[in-house]
């Protein structure tokens, strides 16, 4: 699904709407933002890493 991605994606399943405890807890304001808070930390990691390797890296050729 990603595969053809031509910048940084991410899929992410959070649970089954159908499972009766996943549903409640995706359904619920708490559940929604404890989610949007880990994806939101998952993409600052990512974007501190990506920053923090761009530091170290050696300069590109010809440049």
């Amino acid at each position: 699904m990603l595969t053809t991605a031509r910048r940084p994606a991410i899929l992410v399943e959070t649970g089954f709407a159908t499972n009766r405890t996943d549903g409640a807890f995706l359904a619920s304001s708490l559940g929604q933002h404890k989610i949007a808070s880990a994806i939101a930390d998952g993409i600052v990691a990512y974007l501190l890493e990506l920053e923090r390797k761009r530091a170290v890296a050696p300069p590109a050729r010809g440049r």
